[in-house]
């Protein structure tokens, strides 16, 4: 009998206000394949192989680009 694991590398991006610095929870991050939300804490584990393609939050100026495992803060700024 074979045991095979298969883990999947994740990152964290945080998403907070670039003004006061405060997490923002709720942030929609969209990835080539599926929906995310950030948590309480403004926190988002993705799949280390997953592409961002935007990030969406009320009254912020949406984000169209990629990050990265070394992106690990996102300020956003209101509107």
């Amino acid at each position: 009998m074979k045991l095979i694991i298969i883990t999947s590398m994740l990152f964290n991006l945080l998403f907070v206000d670039s003004k006061t610095n405060e997490p923002l929870t709720g942030v929609r991050v969209q990835t080539e394949k599926s929906i995310y939300y950030s948590d309480f804490d403004g926190n988002i584990k993705l799949p280390e192989n997953e592409k961002v393609l935007s990030v969406n939050f009320i009254s912020y100026k949406p984000i169209e680009k990629s990050f990265n495992s070394k992106d690990t803060i996102i300020n956003l700024q209101s509107l």
